[in-house]
């Protein structure tokens, strides 16, 4: 979560780094000399480890016990896999996709280990994956997968966050909504046993317009979740029955990216 944070840190400096262009009025401008910003003492020297398949990089998951592994997820290639933190890579595709509609089984929009590791002898092996075309899930860390939403042979759905519940793994929380084209609106899916079946969630309190791009559970307490939206942050203290908008103090209701860190017992909640 650390690491998670800090990348997180890196990117709101980079963006507020830039500078403001100024505006064609007809006139001639000065030129603007390209300011150059030495090194900051202690910074981080970034270095390209691959894995050079091809197409965007947008999804990413770390392995809680094993900083190593790591899971790297694309519109076009699929996912890939390093078990030695990314001196080599493995693409562990497999059977992810089949019939009608592998284009859409490669857009990995999200990855989600299990966070609860209930089995220690396989450690976290259980790995769940949002994808353009539906939920897949392996049981033994990418080397095959099962599509568990929407059953085989229906229509595709896009999914674009999933998250499970700390204490209680068979309950899993599911969004299905085209985040990556921003397009239409977002319906949250309630999994009680691990995704064999699931269930809408109608009427929550959620703008009905709203994108939902990410879910978060509450460390302290799985009845509290978080859905950051474009139409702003929302709160459900009933496991997701019901939410309500919790947007004070935030510059504008457009929200992304979220992360939650526990500090002296408290629950803090990041978004950008």
């Amino acid at each position: 979560m650390k690491k998670r944070l800090f990348l997180i840190l890196i990117l709101i400096l980079i963006v507020g780094c830039a500078e403001e262009i100024p505006e064609d009025t007809g006139t001639t401008q000065p030129v603007i000399p390209v300011k150059e910003y030495e090194p900051v003492e202690g910074s981080i020297n970034w270095q390209k480890i691959g894995p050079g398949a091809g197409g965007a990089i947008i999804s990413t998951a770390i392995q809680p016990d094993d900083e190593n592994v790591i899971y790297l997820g694309s519109d076009v290639a699929g996912i890939h896999k390093t078990t030695d933190g990314g001196k080599s890579w493995k693409s562990i595709n497999n059977n992810l996709a089949f019939d009608s509609y592998s284009a859409d089984a490669y857009g990995i929009v999200d990855i989600t280990i299990d966070p609860s590791n209930e089995n220690k002898a396989i450690g976290y092996k259980t790995v769940y994956l949002s994808t353009w075309q539906g939920i897949f899930k392996s049981t033994n860390g990418g080397e095959s997968w099962k599509l568990i939403y929407p059953g085989k042979g229906e229509p595709g759905a896009a999914i674009g966050a999933i998250a499970i519940d700390p204490n209680n793994p068979k309950v899993v929380y599911a969004v299905k909504g085209n985040v990556i084209a921003f397009a239409g609106s977002s319906t949250i899916l309630k999994s009680a046993d691990a995704g064999l079946t699931w269930r809408e969630i109608k009427g929550t309190g959620i703008d009905p317009n709203s994108l939902i791009f990410s879910l978060l559970i509450s460390p302290k307490d799985s009845s509290i979740i978080y859905a950051s939206t474009n139409k702003g942050i929302y709160k459900s203290n009933d496991y997701g029955e019901s939410w309500t908008a919790i947007n004070n103090g935030l510059p504008h209701t457009d929200a992304r990216i979220m992360a939650l860190s526990k500090e002296n017992n408290e629950i803090i909640l990041y978004v950008i």
